[in-house]
């Protein structure tokens, strides 16, 4: 095998320092709440059917963003 050219790049591992980098910025915050266990069910219940969408495993973290932005469009006349 020849030498290793100095400025060549590795883009896996590049891609993999870049999404850590991403993740740890974008959830660098920690929420902690109290939930009845009927709303903790209804919560896993809504990660496995929003995963079952996705195709793809989704975090807590994830799923949260994606309630507060779909509640962000709806109108508040629909809350009444």
């Amino acid at each position: 095998m020849g030498k290793a050219n100095k400025y060549e790049i590795d883009t896996d591992k590049l891609l993999d320092i870049a999404c850590g980098n991403v993740i740890d910025r974008e959830f660098s915050e920690t929420l902690i709440i109290k939930l009845p266990k009927q709303l903790l069910k209804q919560w896993k219940g809504q990660k496995k059917r929003f995963e079952k969408v996705l195709g793809a495993k989704v975090s807590d973290s994830q799923l949260l963003e994606w309630l507060i932005v779909e509640m962000s469009n709806t109108p508040n006349e629909s809350y009444k």
